[in-house]
């Protein structure tokens, strides 16, 4: 049995300007989205929300008039594009940081003298710092899997007590 009304075309990825020009001057010929799509061999919705990123309003004659231009969505789509990507360890207060760094060698998180776990170092420090961005345990918890701090896994008691997903 074949399934015929599926959707099995791959993704293209994103569009490229070249595209966004051909859409640009099929518009100007008056083309539907649909047969722009199928021209492109996209899809309908990922041409109506390129149309949506690009289309400017121009005054032409005294008239408010929509436009797409190419240029425009391509500078929406990188500014959108570089704004999606993850700042990292850098999003966040480099004052939280510098204090948990100094939490860890101070021996808060392991021994007898233990007073917080990672947990309850960020909500309290959350607290006492609103106007900060700091990150939620479960971050610190994969920056410290990933090695990107220098706290260990096997410093901290609690590392071994959460199930992995």
């Amino acid at each position: 049995m074949s399934h015929t009304h599926f959707n099995t075309k791959k993704s293209k990825g994103h569009l490229k300007f070249t595209e966004r020009e051909l859409i640009e001057q099929w518009l100007k010929e008056d083309k539907k989205q649909a047969e722009i799509a199928r021209l492109l061999g996209r899809n309908k919705s990922t041409i109506s929300r390129e149309i949506k990123r690009g289309t400017v309003v121009q005054i032409s004659q005294g008239k408010k008039v929509e436009k797409y231009l190419a240029d425009f969505g391509e500078v929406t789509y990188l500014k959108n594009r570089q704004r999606s990507q993850s700042k990292g360890m850098q999003a966040y207060s480099g004052r939280f940081w510098y204090k948990l760094k100094k939490a860890h060698h101070n021996g808060v998180f392991k021994g007898k003298k233990r007073t917080h776990n990672i947990k309850t170092f960020v909500m309290s420090y959350a607290l006492k710092h609103p106007k900060e961005r700091v990150p939620c345990f479960k971050t610190v918890y994969r920056y410290i899997r990933q090695n990107a701090l220098c706290i260990k896994p096997h410093d901290l008691p609690m590392m071994y007590r959460l199930k992995p997903r």
